[in-house]
C-alpha cells in the first residue's frame, strides 16, 4: 500500500513533536535549565512573544530567535517546565492539525519562507521538520552530556 505525501508529512511531524515533547517532558526542572541562575526570567508563557519582542533581547531575524547571538540565548531563562511544556503541547498540535488538513494540492502551492524567499507550502514543512529535528539532536546530545539517556526516538 502506498501513502500519500501528505500523509507521510504529516505522521513525520507529528512523531517529532511528540518526541520533543516527550523527552522534555522527562526532564526536571533542574535539568532544564542550562544557562546563567542570576539570568532574567521570560515569565508567563502566554508573555512570550511580547517579552521576547522588547529591547531586552535581540531575537535575531524575525524575532523568532534563529540567529539569535549566544550571550542572548545564554542569558534567557526559560518559564517554569510545565508552563513551556504546555505552550509546546499548544503549539505543536495547532501546527499538527494545519499539516494534517493540507492535501497534495495545497503541499505544492507557492509561498515564501521565512527568508523570504520562494518555495512550495510543502518545502517550508519539511524545512520546519529538518529544523525540529535539529534542536531534537541537540537535546539529545545534552542529556547524553549530562549522564542521561540520549535518544528520544527508540
Amino acid at each position: 500500500m502506498t501513502l500519500p505525501l501528505h500523509n507521510i508529512t504529516a505522521y513525520g511531524i507529528r512523531r517529532t513533536h511528540d518526541a520533543v515533547v516527550r523527552i522534555v517532558d522527562e526532564l526536571t526542572e533542574d535539568q532544564m535549565m542550562i544557562g546563567s541562575a542570576t539570568s532574567p526570567t521570560i515569565g508567563g508563557i502566554e508573555q512570550l512573544v511580547e517579552r521576547w519582542s522588547s529591547a531586552a533581547f535581540d531575537l535575531g531575524g524575525d524575532a523568532t530567535g534563529m540567529g539569535m547571538a549566544d550571550e542572548g540565548s545564554a542569558a534567557l531563562r526559560l518559564p517554569a517546565k510545565d508552563a513551556l511544556l504546555d505552550y509546546a503541547r499548544r503549539a505543536f498540535e495547532a501546527a499538527n492539525r494545519a499539516v494534517e488538513a493540507a492535501d497534495e494540492e495545497q503541499l505544492r502551492e507557492d509561498c515564501k519562507d521565512l527568508y523570504g524567499r520562494q518555495t512550495s507550502v510543502g518545502a517550508a514543512v519539511l524545512s520546519h521538520l529538518a529544523r525540529v529535528n535539529r534542536h531534537l539532536g541537540m537535546i539529545e546530545a545534552l542529556r547524553g552530556v549530562r549522564g542521561l539517556h540520549g535518544t528520544a526516538t527508540v
